[in-house]
């Protein structure tokens, strides 16, 4: 209840600092949702341990490690059992083992210096169209982009369109679309024209030492991760072989016919452990990497850290694929 309530205070904090200040937007504050909370088992028994989902988006111009140690601290109010980690995020790669977390600030120039946002500007005015600069609030694949250090600016010409995105009736009116066609060969004529805009930005390197760091502890991550879900996988498999040995040899002793249906029922469990422990332990192995700024914390409370690891919900997906 101690980081809930330290997580609640937070979001009205910056509520109150979007609706005192008629000149910040929603994405120049940072935003806390807790989307999703887990645990228990009866309505009449006190859950041994909790997981609290939170979706933290923060802006660029605010500081990320600063956050991640207000995160911390709520962790260490709240008791010595409380603590936080980032959420895996679906995987376009199955190589690559992906966070919902981003660390990189990278915001493209928008002063009329930079050639990307004068070309960009010139097309916009030579349209007619009006317009604000502001941070969106979600996510979008221009991300990567920007992490790689290339200029990348979010633009649709919805022109005089409620904003419905990812709501019931999404439209576009067919006017408002080849209006936008006309908007965008003009901004991708003149983008196209800009000469040594397409170069990364080098500012935007992060420091050779801080990535040897961040490598270390992914490393580190990793084989504590690997560790624990071959142990699991070891005495799960181990149980399983057991109770098919058992159920054989019962079935021997009092001279009774081994049932096909009940004995491919266990043969399926066994398999069904082999493939769920093989997919944990091959997840620990895929290598970390940053993927969006927008922070997935997942909170969780528990009595040891081995009932956290037991109750353990990120790869729901796994046991999903594995039970079918």
């Amino acid at each position: 209840q101690s980081f809930i309530n330290s997580a609640l205070s937070f979001r009205e904090e910056q509520r109150l600092l979007l609706k005192n200040d008629s000149t910040k937007r929603l994405g120049d504050v940072i935003t806390l949702n807790i989307t999703k909370v887990e645990g228990g088992v009866q309505v009449n028994v006190l859950p041994e341990n909790f997981t609290l989902l939170l979706d933290i988006r923060i802006p660029p111009t605010a500081d990320f490690e600063k956050m991640e140690e207000r995160i911390a601290s709520w962790c260490t109010k709240a008791g010595p059992d409380v603590t936080f980690e980032y959420i895996l995020c679906k995987r376009p790669d199955p190589n690559v083992l992906c966070f919902q977390k981003t660390e990189i600030s990278a915001v493209t120039p928008t002063n009329g210096d930079d050639p990307f946002w004068s070309a960009f500007k010139k097309s916009l005015e030579d349209e007619k169209c009006k317009f604000e600069k502001e941070i969106f609030t979600g996510a979008t694949d221009s991300r990567f982009v920007r992490e790689l250090g290339y200029r990348s600016i979010g633009f649709s010409p919805m022109i005089n369109t409620p904003s419905l995105l990812h709501d019931h009736n999404e439209y576009l009116n067919e006017a408002v679309f080849l209006r936008g066609v006309e908007i965008y060969e003009t901004l991708i004529d003149n983008l196209a024209s800009v000469e040594d805009v397409w170069r990364p930005l080098p500012q935007w390197s992060p420091p050779p030492d801080n990535e040897e760091k961040k490598e270390d502890e992914k490393i580190r991550r990793i084989r504590e991760s690997v560790k624990n879900w071959e142990e699991k996988y070891e005495k799960r498999l181990s149980e399983l072989e057991s109770s098919m040995l058992r159920f054989a040899e019962r079935c021997q002793s009092n001279k009774a016919e081994l049932n096909d249906q009940r004995f491919l029922t266990m043969t399926l469990n066994l398999v069904r452990g082999i493939l769920y422990y093989t997919a944990q332990i091959r997840d620990a192995l895929w290598y970390p990497r940053a993927s969006t700024r927008s922070k997935n914390v997942a909170a969780t409370s528990s009595a040891s850290e081995e009932s956290l690891a037991d109750d353990d919900k990120e790869n729901d997906d796994f046991k999903e694929k594995a039970a079918n």
